[in-house]
Protein backbone atom coordinates (compact mmCIF):
# COMPACT_ATOMS: atom_id res chain seq x y z
CA UNK A 1 0.00 0.00 0.00
CA UNK A 2 1.18 3.38 -0.93
CA UNK A 3 0.82 6.44 0.91
CA UNK A 4 -1.63 7.99 -1.32
CA UNK A 5 -3.74 4.78 -0.96
CA UNK A 6 -3.55 5.22 2.69
CA UNK A 7 -4.94 8.42 2.62
CA UNK A 8 -8.25 7.09 1.73
CA UNK A 9 -9.03 5.28 4.78
CA UNK A 10 -9.17 6.46 8.51
CA UNK A 11 -5.98 5.82 10.18
CA UNK A 12 -7.83 6.51 13.79
CA UNK A 13 -9.86 3.18 13.86
CA UNK A 14 -7.25 -0.10 13.54
CA UNK A 15 -10.37 -1.35 11.67
CA UNK A 16 -9.63 1.35 8.87
CA UNK A 17 -6.18 -0.78 8.44
CA UNK A 18 -7.70 -3.50 7.06
CA UNK A 19 -11.25 -3.31 5.41
CA UNK A 20 -11.70 -0.93 3.22
CA UNK A 21 -14.44 2.24 4.10
CA UNK A 22 -17.41 0.34 3.06
CA UNK A 23 -16.64 -2.70 4.96
CA UNK A 24 -15.84 -0.92 7.98
CA UNK A 25 -19.61 0.55 8.06
CA UNK A 26 -21.00 -2.51 7.56
CA UNK A 27 -19.18 -3.78 10.44
CA UNK A 28 -20.49 -0.65 12.75
CA UNK A 29 -23.84 -0.92 11.81
CA UNK A 30 -23.72 -4.21 12.70
CA UNK A 31 -22.52 -3.71 16.03
CA UNK A 32 -25.26 -1.11 16.54
CA UNK A 33 -27.87 -3.30 15.47
CA UNK A 34 -26.55 -5.95 18.42
CA UNK A 35 -26.18 -2.75 20.85
CA UNK A 36 -29.74 -1.63 20.51
CA UNK A 37 -31.40 -5.20 20.19
CA UNK A 38 -29.59 -5.60 23.88
CA UNK A 39 -30.52 -2.10 25.05
CA UNK A 40 -34.27 -3.31 24.65
CA UNK A 41 -34.61 -6.76 25.39
CA UNK A 42 -32.20 -6.52 28.61
CA UNK A 43 -34.68 -4.46 30.54
CA UNK A 44 -37.76 -7.28 30.00
CA UNK A 45 -35.43 -10.00 30.58
CA UNK A 46 -34.70 -9.19 34.58
CA UNK A 47 -38.36 -9.04 35.72
CA UNK A 48 -39.06 -11.83 37.61
CA UNK A 49 -42.36 -12.65 39.50
CA UNK A 50 -42.35 -14.79 42.41
CA UNK A 51 -46.18 -15.89 43.59
CA UNK A 52 -47.46 -15.38 46.78
CA UNK A 53 -47.63 -18.51 47.27
CA UNK A 54 -43.85 -19.21 47.24
CA UNK A 55 -42.68 -16.16 49.12
CA UNK A 56 -44.95 -16.99 52.44
CA UNK A 57 -45.68 -19.85 54.77
CA UNK A 58 -49.26 -20.32 55.96
CA UNK A 59 -50.17 -21.69 59.01
CA UNK A 60 -53.54 -23.24 60.61
CA UNK A 61 -54.64 -23.80 63.75
CA UNK A 62 -57.45 -25.35 65.07
CA UNK A 63 -58.60 -24.79 69.19
CA UNK A 64 -61.39 -26.78 70.21
CA UNK A 65 -63.28 -26.28 73.56
CA UNK A 66 -65.62 -28.03 75.17
CA UNK A 67 -67.98 -27.48 78.24
CA UNK A 68 -70.06 -29.79 80.26
CA UNK A 69 -72.49 -28.80 82.67
CA UNK A 70 -74.45 -31.03 84.95
CA UNK A 71 -77.40 -30.35 87.08
CA UNK A 72 -79.13 -32.48 89.23
CA UNK A 73 -82.27 -31.97 90.58
CA UNK A 74 -83.47 -34.80 93.32
CA UNK A 75 -87.02 -35.34 94.58
CA UNK A 76 -89.27 -38.01 94.22
CA UNK A 77 -88.36 -38.51 90.86
CA UNK A 78 -84.35 -37.83 89.54
CA UNK A 79 -83.51 -35.44 86.74
CA UNK A 80 -80.44 -34.73 85.31
CA UNK A 81 -80.00 -31.85 82.34
CA UNK A 82 -76.59 -32.17 80.83
CA UNK A 83 -75.43 -29.41 78.61
CA UNK A 84 -72.67 -29.63 76.16
CA UNK A 85 -71.23 -26.09 74.33
CA UNK A 86 -68.61 -26.74 71.70
CA UNK A 87 -66.46 -23.76 70.12
CA UNK A 88 -64.12 -24.25 67.83
CA UNK A 89 -61.09 -21.08 66.86
CA UNK A 90 -59.48 -21.14 63.66
CA UNK A 91 -56.34 -18.72 63.32
CA UNK A 92 -54.45 -18.42 60.26
CA UNK A 93 -50.76 -16.99 60.47
CA UNK A 94 -48.96 -16.06 57.38
CA UNK A 95 -45.38 -16.13 57.83
CA UNK A 96 -42.76 -14.27 54.81
CA UNK A 97 -40.26 -16.41 53.72
CA UNK A 98 -36.53 -15.37 54.25
CA UNK A 99 -35.68 -14.93 50.56
CA UNK A 100 -34.67 -13.24 48.12
CA UNK A 101 -36.86 -11.67 45.90
CA UNK A 102 -37.34 -9.55 42.69
CA UNK A 103 -40.42 -7.48 41.48
CA UNK A 104 -40.63 -5.27 38.43
CA UNK A 105 -43.08 -3.49 36.17
CA UNK A 106 -42.96 -0.47 33.76
CA UNK A 107 -44.95 2.44 35.02
CA UNK A 108 -46.73 4.11 32.27
CA UNK A 109 -45.93 7.63 31.09
CA UNK A 110 -49.50 9.29 32.34
CA UNK A 111 -48.37 9.22 36.01
CA UNK A 112 -45.93 11.92 35.05
CA UNK A 113 -46.49 15.23 36.72
CA UNK A 114 -45.44 18.58 37.15
CA UNK A 115 -42.91 19.29 39.70
CA UNK A 116 -41.56 22.62 39.46
CA UNK A 117 -40.80 25.08 36.57
CA UNK A 118 -37.89 23.20 35.10
CA UNK A 119 -39.25 19.78 36.25
CA UNK A 120 -41.35 17.06 36.69
CA UNK A 121 -42.09 13.51 39.31
CA UNK A 122 -43.77 10.43 39.10
CA UNK A 123 -44.72 8.34 42.49
CA UNK A 124 -44.88 4.49 41.84
CA UNK A 125 -46.86 2.14 43.38
CA UNK A 126 -45.39 -1.45 44.01
CA UNK A 127 -48.12 -2.90 46.12
CA UNK A 128 -48.68 -5.74 43.48
CA UNK A 129 -45.31 -6.57 44.44
CA UNK A 130 -45.83 -7.54 47.90
CA UNK A 131 -42.62 -6.93 49.23
CA UNK A 132 -41.17 -7.69 52.76
CA UNK A 133 -39.21 -5.11 53.62
CA UNK A 134 -38.00 -1.71 51.43
CA UNK A 135 -36.22 -2.79 48.43
CA UNK A 136 -33.39 -1.21 46.94
CA UNK A 137 -35.03 0.25 43.55
CA UNK A 138 -33.65 0.64 40.21
CA UNK A 139 -35.29 3.06 37.25
CA UNK A 140 -34.64 3.66 33.38
CA UNK A 141 -36.80 5.54 31.32
CA UNK A 142 -37.94 4.27 27.89
CA UNK A 143 -39.97 6.36 25.03
CA UNK A 144 -40.63 6.72 21.32
CA UNK A 145 -37.79 10.15 21.37
CA UNK A 146 -35.80 12.20 23.18
CA UNK A 147 -36.17 10.65 26.78
CA UNK A 148 -32.27 10.34 26.68
CA UNK A 149 -32.08 13.88 27.15
CA UNK A 150 -33.63 13.54 31.13
CA UNK A 151 -31.50 14.08 34.27
CA UNK A 152 -32.44 12.46 38.09
CA UNK A 153 -34.66 10.08 37.14
CA UNK A 154 -32.42 6.99 38.36
CA UNK A 155 -32.22 9.05 41.78
CA UNK A 156 -34.88 7.12 44.36
CA UNK A 157 -37.06 9.07 47.09
CA UNK A 158 -39.16 8.25 49.88
CA UNK A 159 -38.90 4.33 48.62
CA UNK A 160 -40.75 2.19 50.87
CA UNK A 161 -42.24 -1.26 50.77
CA UNK A 162 -45.45 -0.07 48.69
CA UNK A 163 -43.82 2.29 46.21
CA UNK A 164 -41.23 5.50 45.91
CA UNK A 165 -41.22 8.95 43.65
CA UNK A 166 -38.99 9.66 41.38
CA UNK A 167 -37.95 13.48 40.06
CA UNK A 168 -36.53 14.29 36.77
CA UNK A 169 -35.42 17.57 34.75
CA UNK A 170 -33.51 18.28 31.44
CA UNK A 171 -30.65 20.42 30.71
CA UNK A 172 -31.41 20.38 27.12
CA UNK A 173 -35.46 20.95 27.60
CA UNK A 174 -35.22 23.98 30.35
CA UNK A 175 -39.16 24.24 30.95
CA UNK A 176 -40.76 21.43 33.05
CA UNK A 177 -44.19 22.23 31.31
CA UNK A 178 -42.52 21.53 27.78
CA UNK A 179 -41.46 18.33 29.54
CA UNK A 180 -44.52 16.95 30.52
CA UNK A 181 -45.61 17.84 27.25
CA UNK A 182 -42.63 15.74 25.50
CA UNK A 183 -43.45 13.10 28.25
CA UNK A 184 -47.00 12.26 26.94
CA UNK A 185 -46.18 12.72 23.34
CA UNK A 186 -43.20 10.53 23.10
CA UNK A 187 -44.64 8.33 25.61
CA UNK A 188 -41.65 8.37 28.59
CA UNK A 189 -42.53 5.40 30.41
CA UNK A 190 -40.78 3.97 33.31
CA UNK A 191 -38.85 0.50 33.62
CA UNK A 192 -38.38 -0.12 37.18
CA UNK A 193 -37.11 -3.11 39.78
CA UNK A 194 -37.09 -4.00 42.97
CA UNK A 195 -34.63 -6.38 45.16
CA UNK A 196 -35.41 -7.50 48.01
CA UNK A 197 -33.85 -9.81 50.27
Amino acid sequence: MNSTDEDKYDLWSPVSKFCKPRKKWLLLSGLLVVLLATAIITPFAVLVWVPNSQRTTTTTTTTTTTTTATTSTTTSTSTTTTTTTSTTTTTTTTTPLNQTYICGSISPYTLWTAYSSDGMTMTISTTTCHFNSTPLYFTSVSGTSTHWYLDGYNAIYVSSQTGFTIYAHSSVITSGSLLLNYSRLYQWSVNWIGYAS
